[in-house]
């Protein structure tokens, strides 16, 4: 099947006259008469009437007419797919994120992308630490990655919203009276450290200043999940980001701190996606949710 000569065939008959057809298409006549007898020849059967004024369809060649018609047009529809794909960087767009990001940031952005952006779909990878987010960027399995700007040295990165610190307590504690929590009403109570503090450096000094030694700092290498379990379960207090604190469903109570520490999550794109323009219109998607006017405000509020 040469659907090449099937558009020959449709335009001559649309025309009505092989000469005209022949200087129209780029053919001598003799050309355009032996594309349209192989194609009767592959059909099996007479398709037009030949005179000296033109040629015209046969009525029992109709129905062949409307099939070859439609299978252009199937044949337009994926050749514009296929382009579009090939512009899009093969449709998919393939993430590493930290698991915060996954389950309160992620799920939302890309539902409404996509709702504008059918045809691109996506691979998330979910690490636990961002060390191992920044190594999946690195190694180019990745286009791009949600990150938090501690984790990342990388000049492109994108910044998208604000994430503050919160303490977290156990219902009853002696803390829970206060409206904002300081560094100094902190000290003296056991503290549970989790992994997104432990890797974030400034974090880190800023709680070691609160104990000063480790002795008070009963666990360590928690997630933020069962940093929290722990503290419901009235372990110790803990600090935590607040793009997590919005989805947990634990007894604890849930105050600023009064320095005000926070942490910057956005986006790096990998060197090998620099040209992939599903991913640009993804980050410039992001970006319109996330607008800079807004950056300076907490993603959560207590």
């Amino acid at each position: 099947m040469n659907t090449e000569y099937y558009r020959i065939l449709l335009r001559t008959v649309e025309i009505g006259n092989i000469t005209k057809a022949a200087d129209l298409l780029g053919y001598t006549q003799s050309g355009i008469s032996r594309i349209i007898g192989k194609v009767e020849e592959e059909l099996g059967t007479s398709l037009v009437h030949r005179n000296r004024t033109g040629i015209t369809l046969r009525s029992e060649a109709e129905p062949l007419l409307h099939i070859i018609t439609q299978i252009i047009q199937l044949e337009n529809q994926l050749c514009q797919a296929s382009e579009s794909i090939r512009k899009n960087g093969g449709g998919c767009i393939r993430i590493a994120t930290f698991r915060t990001a996954a389950v309160e940031i992620l799920p939302q952005l890309i539902k409404s992308f996509c709702e504008a952006e059918p045809l691109i779909h996506f691979e998330i990878t979910e690490r636990g630490r961002f060390s191992y987010v920044e190594e999946e960027l690195l190694s180019g399995r990745v286009d791009l990655a949600f990150t938090a700007d501690f984790a990342c040295q990388d000049a492109d990165f994108i910044p998208l919203l604000r994430d503050y610190y919160y303490a977290v307590l156990p219902e009853g504690h002696a803390l829970c009276r206060e409206k904002i929590i300081s560094a100094q009403m902190l000290s003296g109570y056991p503290f549970l450290l989790s992994d997104a503090a432990e890797e974030n450096a400034g974090l880190r000094a800023y709680i070691e200043q609160i104990h000063g030694t480790n002795d008070l700092l009963r666990m360590k290498m928690l997630d933020d999940s069962m940093t929290v379990s722990m503290v419901e379960k009235g372990l110790g207090i803990s600090i935590v980001a607040g793009a997590f604190l919005q989805g947990i469903t634990k007894k604890v109570v849930i105050r600023p701190l009064q320095e005000e520490y926070f942490r910057t999550i956005g986006i790096v794109r990998s060197s090998e996606a620099a040209d992939n323009e599903s991913v640009e219109r993804f980050i410039r998607f992001a970006q319109k949710c996330f607008p800079k006017t807004k950056l300076n405000e907490p993603f959560f509020k207590v």
